[in-house]
């Protein structure tokens, strides 16, 4: 009886070991792509950085030549008639997380191409395969990667970028409210991260899967493939007689990789722009583009999983 009871401790301690042991691997895996990536990932904080560092060069150059005077001055002179004070700060956020979406398509453009295929374009997959690691903790290890740095770099970016204009704006400015600075600024912000993050992963989605499909010359490939896609529906429409069909199911897949900007920003009432985008985000669509990011993802993973040689 005793000896069955060690045993049972022995295999309880023997399974906490493999367990601890996989997520040390893991963790290990996460900080290799990191590295191995790091001059791609922090690029927008580069650019960032780079364009912070130009603006405080030309301030200083300026306030040496007496060109520059910081003086306070009344908000509503300004830009009361552009948009309602309310608007203007709900704006400031959202367009942020807009600007740097854009940024960060250009930097993280091939990605997640790189970390799925360098292994194979460098000729040390061998190597890493003989490594004793599962080839599943290796994908996984990339998949995670792709996605946290994503998410915490944007968002981080997102974050720094608000906070520096807000303290600008305070300064400048003498009749703006904290309360007003900070509830419609970061409103903006949170509704523009939910939108456009999601909308960031989806279009990565889209790129992991065709760099698992193909191992070389994977965007010429990737656009050569969905052109087929598009020129074979498009004839197929014509034949019989379904082009209209088509061209709002195009929209439509457009609007779940490619959120539309919100086109009522000119409305005064900011109650209703807010209200209208927690609709966009609570709606159908979201539920569509998150279920096809999970898709993609997941036969990505699964396709590269089942490869000989990553």
């Amino acid at each position: 009886m005793q000896e069955m009871n060690d045993n049972k401790e022995l295999l309880k301690l023997n399974n906490k070991a493999n367990q601890e042991n996989t997520f040390q691997q893991f963790k290990t895996l996460v900080k290799k792509e990191f590295f191995t990536h790091k001059k791609t990932i922090l690029m927008p904080v580069y650019i960032q950085g780079g364009l912070y560092a130009g603006i405080i060069l030309i301030c200083i150059f300026a306030l040496f030549r007496g060109e520059l005077a910081v003086e306070t001055t009344n908000f509503d002179l300004i830009l009361g008639d552009l948009l309602p004070t309310n608007s203007l700060f709900w704006f400031l956020g959202f367009a942020n997380v807009l600007f740097l979406w854009l940024l960060f398509l250009i930097c993280y453009n091939s990605l997640d191409n790189c970390m799925v295929n360098d292994d194979y374009k460098h000729k040390c997959t061998l190597f890493h395969n003989s490594l004793p690691v599962s080839m599943m903790n290796k994908v996984l290890a990339k998949l995670f990667t792709l996605l946290t740095s994503t998410i915490l770099v944007y968002s981080g970016l997102v974050l720094m970028n608000i906070l520096i204009q807000m303290v600008i704006i305070k300064l400048v400015f003498e009749n703006v409210s904290n309360q007003e600075i900070f509830s419609y600024t970061f409103l903006g912000m949170i509704q523009g991260l939910i939108i456009y993050i999601t909308s960031l992963i989806a279009i990565f989605s889209l790129g992991w899967f065709f760099s698992a499909l193909y191992k070389e010359r994977t965007g010429t490939k990737a656009i050569l493939t969905i052109g087929i896609l598009i020129a074979f529906s498009i004839i197929t429409a014509r034949l019989f007689g379904l082009f209209q069909q088509l061209k709002d199911f195009g929209n439509w897949i457009m609007r779940i990789f490619w959120p539309m900007f919100p086109n009522n920003i000119l409305d005064n009432e900011i109650q209703i722009l807010i209200l209208e985008m927690w609709l966009k985000i609570f709606n159908g669509e979201m539920i569509v583009r998150i279920a096809i990011t999970v898709l993609l993802f997941a036969v990505g993973t699964f396709i590269i999983n089942k490869r000989e040689i990553i």
